[in-house]
């Protein structure tokens, strides 16, 4: 049976990798975030043993350690294989350095986008089984790769944990890392980014025709490209 966990999944591409993993019989399912939807709640209320939920902000650093009633050598035992999903990501502030007037932004983005990350896999690597073999899929960007006016925080951050990942794979013989880059989805984020202010972000009417001209990917399409491409 195979261990997943999951950040980012009350919305988009998230939520849709979590309905379609529900369907595989050999799957639980540990998804991480600050809230969940109602039928995320229920739906492990009903299933229980296919299903957990753990609270983590992950903008914050912890107070205390949120995996402490869910993590521990005997947890994994049941299992044969570990796959995380680094989902959750925010491309908020989009804003040119100097002009970022809520300096908090700036903590909080690099919270979710990279420390948060680090802080999972720490307490994972530390409770599974030596030689259990584990799958990264982290969800990518084309902006780990460029450089994005306005995106300086997305843009780093994005790179330094793809950089931090392939450290990963090198440490640990039985990590495998995918990096995906799902390209532009009809998600939340896209909305973020097409309510921003063109002086700090100068593609601005780029990322609106995506939507006008209908070439955004539905995350539901996405989510059945991974699950087919990485995890057969």
């Amino acid at each position: 049976m195979r261990l997943f966990f999951i950040t980012g999944v009350s919305r988009g591409l998230g939520y849709s990798l979590f309905k379609k993993l529900l369907l595989q019989d050999k799957a639980f399912i540990v998804i991480i975030g600050r809230r969940f939807t109602e039928d995320q709640i229920q739906l492990s209320k009903v299933h229980p043993n296919k299903i957990k939920l753990v609270i983590y902000d992950l903008s914050h650093t912890p107070s205390s350690n949120p995996f402490e009633n869910t993590l521990n050598k005997e947890f994994f035992e049941k299992f044969n294989e570990i796959v995380f999903i680094n989902n959750a990501g925010v491309v908020e502030p989009i804003k040119r350095l100097g002009r970022i007037e809520d300096d908090e932004m700036i903590f909080k983005h690099i919270n979710i986008n990279y420390a948060s990350v680090v802080y999972i896999l720490n307490v994972i690597l530390k409770n599974k089984p030596r030689n259990m073999p584990m799958k990264i899929l982290n969800i990518t960007s084309g902006a780990a790769e460029r450089s994005i006016p306005g995106w300086s925080l997305y843009c780093s951050s994005k790179k330094a944990i793809k950089t931090f990942l392939d450290v990963l794979k090198d440490e640990y013989k039985q990590i495998t890392v995918f990096h995906i880059d799902p390209g532009v989805m009809d998600t939340g984020m896209q909305e973020v980014i097409r309510k921003s202010d063109k002086e700090d972000f100068p593609l601005l009417e780029t990322f609106q025709s995506y939507k006008k001209l209908g070439q955004l990917k539905s995350p539901d399409e996405v989510a059945i490209d991974i699950l087919k491409g990485y995890l057969k």
